[in-house]
C-alpha cells in the first residue's frame, strides 16, 4: 500500500503547521511543505520543503485595497507556478492543508482538482467590532473599510473550495459569516506542554553578567514585535508606576522591532524607540532588559522565571505566547478582550483588566507581588488550562491527525460532528 501523501500551505512554512506535518511524516505519509521560507529555514524532519519568490508588491496609488487583493492574487499564481513543478514530479496529494490568507492557495484546485483540502481560517477582517476600531490612539485610515472587506476574499474563495475549514480559537471562529462559521471546527495547533513547563531551579544571565533567579520579582511581557496589536504602548505607560511602587522590580521584555501588525511609528523608528523616548527620564532602565527575539529555550527560562506576566491584546489572533505563558505556569494579568477571555477567567487562572485601564494593570500586578500564594495558586491553574485545552501530544496533534485522515478518506461528517458551541461573546449561529 502506498504511503498518503500530504501538501502544506504555508508563505511562512511551517507556520502553524511546525508541529502537524512531520508528526504526519513520522507515521509514514509522505508530506511536502510549500513557502517562501529563506535558505537558512530549514525544514521539519521528514517534510520536502519547496520554495518559490514572491511576486513583486505593486502598490496603486488611486485604489490601494484593490491592489492589495491584486498582490494576493499574484502571490497565489506564484505558488500554483510551484505546485505544476511539483505535480510534475508524480506527486498527487491526498490532502491540501493551507492558510489562504495571502493567497497562496488560491489557485490550487486547478492544479490538483481532485485533492481536499483543509483551510485554515484564522481571521475574518472586520472593518468595526474588532481589531480595526479598537483603539481611539490609532483611528482607521481612510478607505480601511474597503480593504478590510477586499482582504477576505482569498478566504471566502478558500472556504468554497476546502473540505474543511478551522480556525484556532471560538473567537476567531465567531468572526466569520454565520453561514461560513457554521462550517467552521475549532482546531488550535497546541503547545508541547512537556517542553513548555515551569521550573523552579530557572536561572537568566543578564547581558551585563547579573543573574536573575526566582528570588528576584521579574515582570515579563513577550510578544512577536513590541507593537500597540499586543498592548506595547499600554504596558510602557504602566511601567514608570510599577517601578516607583515595586523598587525590586525587574522587566524582562521579550519581542523584535519590526510591526507584525498595524502601522508603524508615524515618526519612523520602532515602537520601542518611540515609547523608550517618550517615557524619558520616567524609567529606570537599569531594571528593565529588552531582551529582542531570544532561542526558544531562552524564551522558557524568562517565562519560567516571571513572577507575573503581562499579557495584552486587541480583539485579534490569541498569541501562541498567552498559552505558552500559561503552561509555563505563570502568573498572568491580562487584557479583558476576546480571545483571551476565552482562556482566562478572572480569579481562576489569570486576572483581567481592561486593555486600556494601566490603574488596573498596575494594581493587578501589585496585588499579585505581594501575594506568593495566589501567584502560585493562579500560575497552578493557568497550566491546568493549558494543558486540558492545548496540549499538543495529547489533544491538538490527535485531533488534527484525525481530521486531516478523515478529509483524506473522505469522510468529513465524522470529522464535523460534536461541534463545540460558540462563547459567549460570539455571534449565535
Amino acid at each position: 500500500m502506498r504511503p498518503l501523501k500530504a501538501l502544506f500551505v504555508h508563505p511562512n512554512f511551517p507556520g502553524q503547521f511546525r508541529s502537524i506535518a512531520p508528526a504526519l511524516a513520522a507515521d509514514g505519509w509522505e508530506v511536502v511543505g510549500v513557502g517562501q521560507a529563506a535558505p537558512s529555514v530549514h525544514a521539519p524532519t521528514g517534510v520536502r520543503l519547496h520554495r518559490y519568490k514572491p511576486s513583486p508588491f505593486r502598490l496603486d496609488p488611486h485604489y490601494p485595497p484593490l491592489d492589495a487583493l491584486a498582490n494576493q492574487l499574484r502571490q497565489g499564481r506564484a505558488a500554483a507556478r510551484l505546485f505544476e513543478d511539483i505535480r510534475e514530479t508524480g506527486f498527487e496529494p491526498d490532502v491540501i492543508v493551507g492558510h489562504p490568507g495571502w493567497g497562496d492557495m488560491a489557485f490550487a484546485e486547478r492544479v490538483w482538482p481532485a485533492a481536499p483540502s483543509i483551510a485554515y481560517l484564522e481571521y475574518f477582517y472586520r472593518p468595526f467590532g474588532a481589531d480595526v476600531d479598537f483603539d481611539p490612539e490609532f483611528p482607521p485610515s481612510p478607505g480601511a473599510n474597503e480593504f478590510q472587506a477586499l482582504r477576505n476574499v482569498v478566504q471566502l474563495l478558500a472556504h468554497q473550495s476546502a473540505r474543511l475549514c478551522v480556525s484556532p480559537t471560538h473567537y476567531q471562529r465567531s468572526l466569520f459569516p454565520p453561514p461560513i462559521r457554521r462550517s467552521i471546527r475549532v482546531l488550535h495547533e497546541g503547545v508541547d506542554t512537556d517542553a513548555v513547563a515551569p521550573h523552579p531551579e530557572v536561572a537568566v544571565r543578564l547581558p551585563d553578567g547579573r543573574v536573575l533567579t526566582r528570588a528576584t520579582p521579574v515582570l515579563t511581557y513577550a510578544a512577536r514585535n513590541l507593537e500597540p496589536y499586543r498592548g506595547f504602548h499600554v504596558f510602557m505607560r504602566t511601567l514608570p508606576a510599577l517601578q516607583r511602587a515595586h523598587p525590586d522590580l525587574f522587566t524582562v521584555i521579550v519581542g523584535g522591532d519590526e510591526v507584525s501588525y498595524g502601522r508603524p511609528p508615524a515618526g519612523g523608528g520602532s515602537w520601542r524607540e518611540t515609547l523608550d523616548a517618550e517615557l524619558g527620564e520616567g524609567l529606570d532602565r537599569s531594571r528593565i532588559w529588552f531582551a529582542g527575539r531570544l532561542p526558544y529555550d531562552a524564551y522558557l527560562d524568562v517565562l519560567r522565571l516571571s513572577a507575573v506576566h503581562v499579557y495584552l491584546t486587541y480583539p485579534f489572533v490569541l498569541s501562541w505566547s498567552a498559552i505558552e505563558a500559561m503552561a509555563a505556569g505563570c502568573a498572568i494579568v491580562a487584557s479583558e478582550t476576546p480571545p483571551v477571555t476565552e482562556v482566562v477567567r478572572d480569579g481562576e487562572n489569570g486576572r483581567l483588566v481592561p486593555f486600556f485601564d494601566r490603574d488596573a494593570i498596575a494594581a493587578a500586578v501589585g496585588a499579585l507581588l505581594a501575594d506568593p500564594a495566589e501567584r502560585a495558586r493562579l500560575g497552578a491553574a493557568a497550566r491546568t488550562t493549558a494543558v486540558a485545552g492545548f496540549d499538543l501530544r495529547r489533544v491538538t496533534l490527535p485531533a488534527w491527525r484525525a481530521a486531516i485522515e478523515a478529509v483524506a478518506a473522505n469522510r468529513l461528517p465524522a470529522v464535523l460532528g460534536g461541534q463545540e458551541p460558540p462563547p459567549r461573546h460570539s455571534p449565535a449561529d
